[in-house]
């Protein structure tokens, strides 16, 4: 379509040789067009084209060609004068040339579109049919349209009915040439409303649903609301009291809310020791108020009839003079500051390791001497004497330690003494009739609780046929499945100081079921650390042990002898008749 009005142009200015009116028009629109095309050609060269390479354009009966010119720019130039031959210019599939009459581009009176232009053919001032540019539809809001052969102004785009373009209204209207379009109304944003489309119909309207009527009311949780017009021309709940300040509740009959009376008290009431009166409010309401605190006069708060009051919060747990122990405690009967009776402590007995007794109706601490006065005993190497404390109790204190002198501590009667060594000496004689031996202790380690226990006539201790009465005695078995037992029955401390010979003497039965360990560890310095001695891991039955232990415990102070037993779902191993001798 293009091209055809490029061609009807340069027919125009073909032929209007003989007027000068289309050579003119021709010349100004071929230089206009020919500048623009050039113009980004040729901008790399400094150059102000007029036109492009082989365009021609007839400019009355002169040929026009674009052609370089000695600038190096692109300018049109006279190529031939068609009159020197008479001949007239005329443009020929789209080339200017002399020819002896022109040609006709279309027929006359056919129409047709560019773009939004319509075309139509009529003679020209050299006599030929060519196009000539009429009506642009745009500037009716139109477009131009030439489906049925002839080129006509058509609505296009049309409207409907009105619109919103967010808050403007937008009203369908008819123009002068019958077409329906859009035009920009009323802001409804100015008077704080919104558009609206109804029906087709676009109108600015409140923005807002009035949520109750005038007069209206309601409760909303302990407040009274009332339906209010508001500014933006509906109506909504405000509102208007709260119940809850004045210890109501907001209650609401069909349309209508008012303030009731909750919660309200018929008594007077105790909260802890405060007494609380039930009083009538100013709404006609009764409501418990805080009064006096009881415990500010160590009395209690108790209702009676209604009627909170304070009064003496005891009841006497005993009288005047009576005495008793609680724990270990002394204590006697004394008035308290609340008028009543009750026991308070006099004396705690366990200061000085005593006991509190009361049998008598009197109570007093009671020693528990350890020792009887002016006695001594040794301890390991060291003489302990029997001494009185600030309560008149007697305790073993330190005295004398013989290991400072190469002597051993010896006892005779109720007196010890410093003595040169001699033996054989027994240092350790135990049967096990009393458990836990004096002086003996127990670690129960391993995942189980059994250890070491007396065996007083159990299953087995038949089968410990060299042992008399009681013994010491470990059962794996009896701890059942997963459970590991590493358990230790330890000897008192002795001294071996002045001896070089020490001798271990024990019976024991020892049975396994795949895997258990019986062993003899030895210490010198109070079981701070252990060496072991000799270890038996199989059946070992009814037998005597007799052991030189000699190498380890000759001389020592601080002898200590265990009996170590390693098992898991084991059997068990018995001893009795332990001895340590020293020479």
């Amino acid at each position: 379509m293009k091209k055809l009005l490029f061609t009807a142009v340069v027919l125009l200015m073909g032929t209007g040789c003989a007027e000068g009116n289309n050579s003119d028009n021709n010349s100004t629109n071929n230089s206009t067009n020919n500048s623009s095309n050039n113009t980004t050609n040729n901008s790399t060269n400094n150059c102000n084209d007029n036109c492009t390479a082989d365009q021609s354009y007839c400019e009355g009966n002169q040929v026009m060609v674009c052609e370089t010119s000695t600038s190096g720019c692109m300018e049109w130039a006279v190529s031939r004068n068609c009159e020197t031959d008479s001949l007239i210019c005329d443009i020929v599939d789209g080339t200017a040339l002399c020819a002896e009459h022109c040609t006709d581009q279309c027929t006359d009176g056919q129409t047709l579109c560019d773009e939004n232009t319509i075309l139509t053919c009529e003679t020209q001032a050299n006599g030929c049919l060519n196009y000539t540019a009429g009506t642009d539809c745009s500037d009716s809001s139109r477009t131009c349209s030439d489906t049925d052969g002839s080129a006509q102004c058509e609505c296009s785009g049309e409207c409907t009915s009105d619109s919103c373009n967010e808050t403007v209204v937008e009203i369908c209207t008819e123009d002068e040439y019958g077409c329906f379009h859009l035009e920009t109304g009323d802001d409804c944003s100015l008077s704080g409303m919104i558009c609206n489309l109804t029906d087709g119909v676009a109108e600015c309207a409140l923005n807002c649903t009035s949520e109750c009527t005038a007069t209206q009311q309601r409760c909303n949780s302990d407040t009274i609301q009332n339906c209010i017009l508001q500014s933006n021309g509906c109506y909504s709940f405000v509102d208007a009291e709260d119940c809850s300040d004045t210890q109501r509740v907001c209650s609401e009959t069909a349309q209508t809310a008012m303030c009731d009376c909750s919660g309200e008290c018929s008594s007077d009431s105790c909260n802890g020791t405060n007494i609380e009166n039930c009083v009538q409010d100013s709404y006609g309401c009764f409501h418990l108020e805080s009064g006096t605190d009881c415990n500010l006069s160590g009395m209690i708060c108790t209702v009676s009839d209604g009627e909170a009051v304070c009064e003496l919060d005891c009841t006497s747990e005993c009288t005047i003079g009576e005495e008793r122990c609680n724990g270990n405690t002394a204590q006697d009967c004394v008035l308290q500051s609340s008028g009543c009776y009750s026991f308070t402590d006099m004396e705690n007995c366990s200061d000085g390791g005593r006991l509190c007794n009361d049998t008598s109706g009197t109570a007093i601490c009671e020693c528990q001497s350890e020792c009887v006065s002016s006695t001594q005993q040794c301890q390991s190497n060291v003489i302990e004497n029997c001494t009185a404390d600030s309560w008149g109790c007697y305790f073993w204190t330190t005295g004398t330690n013989c290991s400072l002198t190469s002597q051993i501590c010896t006892t005779s009667g109720t007196s010890a003494s410093c003595e040169d060594p001699s033996g054989p000496v027994t240092l350790i004689s135990e049967d096990f009739s009393s458990w836990v031996p004096a002086g003996w202790s127990i670690y129960d380690g391993g995942t189980t609780a059994d250890t070491w226990q007396q065996c007083d006539g159990c299953d087995v201790v038949s089968n410990f046929t060299i042992s008399t009465d009681q013994v010491a005695y470990v059962n794996s078995d009896v701890a059942g499945m997963y459970e590991d037992c590493l358990e230790y029955l330890i000897t008192p401390l002795v001294s071996t100081l002045g001896y070089t010979t020490v001798t271990l003497e024990f019976d024991h039965y020892f049975h396994i079921y795949e895997g258990s360990t019986a062993a003899v560890d030895i210490s010198v310095n109070g079981g701070s650390t252990w060496t072991e001695f000799t270890t038996w891991t199989s059946d070992t039955y009814n037998v005597h042990e007799t052991l030189n232990i000699s190498s380890l415990t000759a001389n020592q102070s601080q002898v200590q002898i265990r009996f170590r037993y390693e098992a898991s779902w084991e059997w068990y191993w018995m001893i009795d008749n332990v001895t340590v001798t020293a020479q």
